[in-house]
């Protein structure tokens, strides 16, 4: 039994430090905002690539949770520890070529030594560009969709108002060799009795 139990602690342990190095956490929207607080820094990320593309944070919206309007956006909070975006962001609707999405503008060689704040950011539209009951994804993203090659930072599901985090890939294989490797162990300890 206790070696079962120091399992499921070295199996939790691991999990955790899968994570990336920023947690996006407290995701939450309304029709004209979306909320979120960010810790941590991108150190560990894939540097993004193109023009300007290490200094914008994008949040890219898809499904049908998003309208095709293009109205101008407000960004409200402090995203990183000691300051703020340099420049406010714009929203919009790209048609077929990508999903809607805004961005956030840091300035030169700001954004990848930063980091999060950990205070509620928000970003906010004048009319109401999202919609509450509707389903999709959040993503938030360390480049520019439109012109870049884009990180992932994490995701979201968003179902009917409800937002879920979406796991990581290395969480799932980690979860599921723990899960055979207790699985194998309960096994072995039956054989021994």
């Amino acid at each position: 039994m206790k070696k079962i139990i120091a399992l499921l602690f070295l199996l939790t342990s691991q999990i955790t430090t899968a994570q990336a190095t920023a947690v996006i956490e407290d995701v939450s929207y309304t029709a004209h905002s979306i909320t979120f607080t960010a810790t941590g820094d991108l150190s560990g990320y894939t540097v993004p690539t193109g023009p300007y593309a290490t200094d914008y944070i994008s949040i890219m919206y898809t499904g049908d949770i998003s309208s095709t309007d293009n109205p101008s956006n407000l960004l409200i909070g402090n995203l990183i520890a000691g300051g703020g975006p340099a420049d406010v962001g714009y929203t919009g609707g790209y048609g077929d070529r990508l999903p809607n999405y805004t961005w956030i503008f840091f300035g030169p060689d700001v954004l990848p030594a930063a980091t999060f704040s950990g205070t509620p950011f928000r970003v906010e539209w004048r009319n109401a560009q999202l919609n509450p009951s509707g389903t999709g994804q959040i993503h938030f993203l360390w480049g520019n969709p439109s012109n870049n090659a884009t990180t992932l930072i994490q995701a979201f599901n968003v179902n009917d108002g409800t937002v879920t985090p979406v796991p990581e890939p290395e969480t799932y294989a980690m979860l599921l060799a723990g899960l055979g490797l207790l699985g194998f162990i309960v096994r072995r300890s039956k054989k021994l009795v």
